[in-house]
């Protein structure tokens, strides 16, 4: 069983039961041969957060013609079809370290990342997984929100 160590600057460090839309989190663990440690920061959505990062994209577009938003603007078009049929949807940065993680949901808690992380950590081939949250100091709590 491989411990995921779960490090994160909002509200749902500290509480299982608090919701949010988005969270950023960041996730040591180690894993055999060699005891290699590994360090991922992946961003995690509900689909009501990015259907506001589209309409966002969508109306910027209309303002700014001269801004090309169509990458944006599709991409979320694809993932948002994506979640009509499966709980969650991956989607890898250019840097294998940052995925982005979706889900149907409409809102966060920690069970629900806990769920989306174990669907990542499934996907490339880590099967048993455990997670521990590391609490953050309430000085250093950020609240996310959506504009």
């Amino acid at each position: 069983m491989t411990t995921v160590h779960i490090k994160n600057f909002e509200p749902i460090s500290n509480s299982s039961t608090y919701e949010q839309f988005w969270s950023d989190v960041w996730l040591t663990y180690t894993v055999k041969p060699g005891r290699t440690k590994k360090r991922l920061a992946p961003s995690l959505a509900t689909l009501t957060a990015l259907a506001r990062d589209l309409e966002l994209d969508e109306d910027t577009q209309k303002e700014h013609p001269e801004l090309n938003f169509d990458q944006d603007v599709e991409r979320a078009k694809q993932i948002i079809q994506e979640l009509t049929s499966a709980p969650f949807a991956i989607r890898q940065s250019t840097d294998p370290k940052f995925p982005e993680i979706y889900t149907a949901a409409q809102t966060l808690n920690r069970r629900h990342v806990e769920a989306m992380l174990s669907f990542y950590f499934t996907h490339i081939g880590l099967h048993d997984v455990k997670f521990k949250w590391k609490r953050t100091k309430p000085s250093e709590i950020v609240i996310p929100v959506i504009v």
